[in-house]
């Protein structure tokens, strides 16, 4: 609930801003108060079991779809009578989410559960001498460095892509607003209907590694969109590797800890997509800023950059994901596993 106070006033300060000062000021405050994502997950990951962890992160990814759909629309056409409109909408609803939170949330771990967990962490303090289990483990590491070049390569498209439909395509504000809300139809479909039984029938490694594939062919395919249109086709495998990949890696990831450390390394998860969005971001407008590139007498552009970029970045991390497996075999097998048979 601070957390939805702060992105509440975050929205408040921006909506009444009167300069680009106020305006990083507020993007400042919403950072400071953006907890509530991690909160989100940890929670979800106290309520589920290994098997359908997947599916239920996945459904996050389609709620936040949901919104996806309806908030660039409606903000696009809004944004067109005036910028301050989508703000205060925002600044409404981040309002509406305090009140059900107070109203409808409950505690994700009853107490018993709590005071289970708390037995089993006396225990294991005292199995290791007296310290701590570690958090940052070998293998909380690698999935956290997985995870960024993941977010890494999925931010260097998504950022620049408003500035690139107005700049390639000429789109126009309600137009960018429209396509973003296709994007959030297609994250519904796949989060919300495909992923649970896509994965329980071919299990998340199969699917992992189709994902990875999936995005790397449509990462080389990202600098010959030529047309409008082709962003129609280009969406739907985009989309769909995009959401395999996040919620089957950001499970693998919560596999790695202990119940009673799910927030802990869900904050962890969070700070390093926070990482980068902060670079990515700056990469790839500074690819549009300089356009094009000459090399022995070829000429790049801009679009080229970012697409090769994004594919280097997931053949990295297609190359950590066949570590993984190898190492941790049993993280990607079918059916249930304790986390404690794989922790280092």
């Amino acid at each position: 609930m601070i957390s939805q106070a702060g992105t509440f006033a975050a929205f408040l300060v921006l909506g009444l801003s009167d300069s680009i000062e106020i305006v990083f000021y507020s993007r400042i405050l919403d950072g400071i108060f953006g907890g509530n994502i991690p909160v989100i997950r940890a929670y979800i990951m106290d309520i589920t079991d290994e098997e359908t962890r997947s599916a239920e992160v996945g459904k996050i990814t389609a709620a936040m779809a949901f919104g996806m759909v309806f908030g660039p629309a409606i903000g696009g056409l809004l944004g067109i009578l005036n910028w301050r409109y989508p703000v205060f909408v925002a600044c409404s609803l981040s309002l509406l989410t305090i009140i059900l939170t107070f109203r409808f949330l409950v505690e994700s771990m009853p107490k018993q559960r709590v005071s289970d967990l708390r037995d089993r962490r006396r225990l294991k303090k005292e199995l290791n001498g007296g310290k701590k289990s570690p958090v940052l483990t070998k293998i909380v590491i690698l999935r956290l460095t997985e995870l960024f070049l993941l977010i890494f390569a999925f931010i260097i498209i998504n950022s620049s892509f408003p500035l690139v439909m107005f700049l390639r395509y000429n789109a126009n504000v309600a137009l960018i607003g429209i396509f973003a809300s296709l994007a959030g139809i297609i994250m519904i479909i796949t989060g919300g209907f495909l992923i649970k039984p896509t994965l329980k029938k071919f299990g998340e490694k199969v699917m992992l590694l189709f994902a990875l594939l999936l995005a790397i062919a449509v990462f080389l395919i990202y600098p010959f969109l030529y047309e409008m249109w082709y962003l129609y086709i280009f969406i739907i495998p985009y989309m769909v590797s995009h959401i395999f990949t996040r919620s089957i890696l950001m499970t693998n990831l919560s596999k790695a800890v202990d119940e009673d450390k799910q927030g802990l390394v869900s904050g962890y998860a969070v700070n390093m997509m926070s990482i980068a969005q902060i670079i990515a971001p700056l990469l790839a407008y500074w690819y549009l800023e300089i356009y094009m590139v000459s090399y022995m007498g070829i000429n790049f552009d801009a679009y080229f950059l970012i697409g090769i970029t994004c594919v280097f970045t997931i053949i990295i991390l297609l190359i950590l994901v066949l570590v993984d497996m190898k190492i941790f075999p049993e993280v990607f097998a079918k059916g249930e596993i304790e986390a404690d048979e794989f922790k280092i």
